[in-house]
C-alpha cells in the first residue's frame, strides 16, 4: 500500500467513527505524511466548536493560534488518529472578533492547549448570545 493509500485510508477510518462535520478542504501530503483537513468558514463560535470537535477525536493534540497580519486569527491544530496518522486541522476568525481576549501582536503566534480554545469558543459564545 502507497503512503498516499495509507492517509487517505486512515482519513476515511477516522471520519467514518467519529460525526464530523465535513470540512470545506481535504489534502493528503504523502511525503509528510498528513492529511490537511480545512473547516468550513462560519460564524465565529461555530468555526470554533468545529475546530474544537476535530482535536477531541485526535491523540496528542497541539494547538497553535497565530495573529496574521491581515487581522485574522489562523488556528493550527495537529494530532494523530487511533491508526496513527497526522491530521492538521486548520480554519480561522477575525481577530477583532475576539474582543481582547487574546494578546497577540500581528505576526505573533502561541502555542495553547485545545482546553484553551474550548474557553475562547465558550467565552465568545456567551457575548454572541448576550448581544443577541
Amino acid at each position: 500500500m502507497t503512503e498516499l493509500e495509507k492517509l487517505s485510508a486512515a482519513f476515511w477510518a477516522h471520519v467514518r467513527e467519529y460525526p464530523l462535520p465535513e470540512p470545506c478542504r481535504v489534502s493528503f501530503d504523502p511525503m509528510r505524511p498528513e492529511v490537511d483537513v480545512q473547516v468550513n468558514p462560519s460564524a465565529t463560535a461555530a468555526h470554533l466548536s468545529e475546530l474544537v470537535l476535530w482535536g477531541r477525536t485526535l491523540h496528542d493534540v497541539t494547538v497553535e493560534w497565530w495573529h496574521t497580519t491581515y487581522g485574522d486569527l489562523h488556528i493550527i491544530l495537529r494530532g494523530n488518529t487511533h491508526g496513527g496518522a497526522r491530521i492538521r486541522v486548520y480554519g480561522g476568525i477575525t481577530f477583532a472578533d475576539c474582543a481582547g481576549l487574546i494578546a497577540l501582536t500581528e505576526d505573533d503566534s502561541q502555542d495553547v492547549t485545545l482546553e484553551e480554545l474550548a474557553a475562547l469558543r465558550d467565552l465568545l459564545r456567551s457575548a454572541e448570545e448576550v448581544a443577541a
